[in-house]
């Protein structure tokens, strides 16, 4: 697609683009404001998993601005057209679907470090607090077995957000799992 072509289909489609535009730029801010204020009002008390699962939630909004600021085909062009007809609510369903995708991928990535199934002094290390004690208890368990150390925090929220940003690296993840077993 050329230029031209791109700067007409940017005329006429500007409606949809620029409701989508703010629907992803407030839901955004919003996020930014409730990962402020958890981590403000519950300090030491908020779980890692939970800060994973926004900085995901945060690299599928990011992504998505992204896209939709540089105006990349987003629709086919004769979808632009149907799409102006559509609810906001479908909009809004629309624009956070990314996001949600970014923070079930946080959680399992979180999970494939947690597991020890990707390892090196990029991934974040895991293990017990100090004077925890294995009972079997599920919940007990998994709030008890965190990253090591504050570079392992960091990492961990790191990425999260690069699972929210990229579709494809989780699933290529998987894929990679899958496919090693198969050779097996």
């Amino acid at each position: 697609m050329s230029d031209k072509d791109n700067k007409q289909l940017f005329g006429k489609n500007m409606d949809i683009h620029m409701r989508i535009s703010t629907w992803l730029f407030f839901g955004t801010v919003s996020l930014v404001a409730v990962l402020s204020s958890f981590i403000f009002y519950q300090g030491d008390k908020l779980p890692v998993i939970v800060v994973v699962i926004l900085a995901g939630f945060m690299g599928g909004f990011v992504s998505s601005l992204t896209r939709v600021h540089q105006f990349k085909k987003l629709f086919p062009k004769d979808a632009y057209d149907e799409l102006k007809k559509i609810s906001r609510f479908k909009v809004v369903v629309f624009s956070l679907i990314p996001p949600l995708v970014g923070g079930i991928a946080a959680v399992v990535l979180y999970g494939i470090f947690a597991g020890g199934m990707l390892e090196g002094n990029l991934f974040p290390r895991f293990a017990y607090e100090d004077g925890f004690k294995l009972n079997g208890n599920f919940l007990n368990i998994v709030s008890h077995w965190k990253p090591e150390g504050a570079s392992d925090y960091i990492k961990s929220i790191v990425w999260g957000f690069i699972a929210g940003f990229s579709e494809r690296f989780v699933p290529s993840i998987l894929d990679g799992f899958t496919n090693g077993k198969d050779e097996k």
